[in-house]
């Protein structure tokens, strides 16, 4: 009968290096340890399509071996992907395993990982979660044009002014006495109305009737992501041919 050793509160530290999170203490479940759980990154905040590596250790502290389920030992994230590793390997007692890998972030947002194991027994897998965990963002980056800005920053910015999407792209950092306050910034961007001659289109509605750019480019909106210029029809000027006389005849009378 598997049993169960009351797991270690445990808290993780952020640090404001490329270093998301670092274990401060170990936790134990089932004679497992669980110890040098690290998170990090090459930027800070994690920028979306960046790497995120982590490590970690799981020591068998009991006096018997353990044997690996299916499950392996794993690294969880709260968007459902799970990495797992050392599938069906035995530990032996006073032995440990590391773990050290890396997966790419693709979606913004708060993400949370969190490693476990799965150990075999005559019943199946037993798979268990630690409570260490790492939360962090991860930001887009803004378009070319846009400016990353808090909303009252934008509002000082510019007149009139576009949000590209909900997406957080950084955070403006400020602090009291008692609080570090964190301020969410999105992507902005100037906008202007066309001239009463042009349309505000996008580049592929401006193709499909035949219009050019009214003058310089002027960023009017935006339609489901893809953003709008004003645009004209193209002048047509038809000049007349300059009268030339090649031949001169005689005129006769009678």
């Amino acid at each position: 009968m598997v049993k169960f050793v009351i797991a270690i509160l445990l808290s993780l530290v952020a640090t404001a290096s490329a270093s998301l999170c670092q274990q401060s203490e170990a936790e134990t479940w089932n004679y497992i340890q669980l110890y040098g759980f690290v998170v990090d990154s090459d930027q800070n905040p994690v920028k979306l399509g960046s790497i995120v590596y982590y490590s970690f250790r799981v020591k068998n502290i009991g006096g018997e071996q353990i044997k690996i389920g299916k499950g392996g030992i794993y690294l969880k994230t709260s968007l459902g992907d799970q990495f797992s590793f050392y599938a069906g390997e035995t530990i032996q007692p006073g032995k440990e395993l590391q773990v050290k890998s890396s997966f790419k972030a693709e979606k913004s947002g708060k993400l949370t990982v969190n490693p476990g194991i799965c150990l075999s027994t005559t019943k199946g897998d037993v798979c268990h979660d630690f409570n260490t965990s790492c939360s962090f963002d991860v930001v887009i980056e803004c378009p070319a044009g846009w400016s990353c800005l808090t909303a009252e920053d934008a509002s000082k910015t510019f007149k009139n002014y576009l949000r590209y999407s909900d997406e957080i792209c950084g955070y403006k950092v400020s602090t009291t006495p008692t609080a570090v306050i964190k301020t969410p910034m999105y992507c902005y961007r100037e906008v202007f109305e066309c001239p009463q001659s042009c349309q505000c289109l996008t580049q592929a509605e401006a193709n499909k009737e035949g219009l050019i750019l009214c003058g310089e480019k002027i960023f009017c909106g935006l339609k489901s992501g893809e953003e709008m210029y004003c645009f004209q029809r193209q002048q047509i000027t038809t000049e007349l041919p300059d009268l030339v006389i090649s031949d001169v005849w005689p005129f006769e009378s009678s």
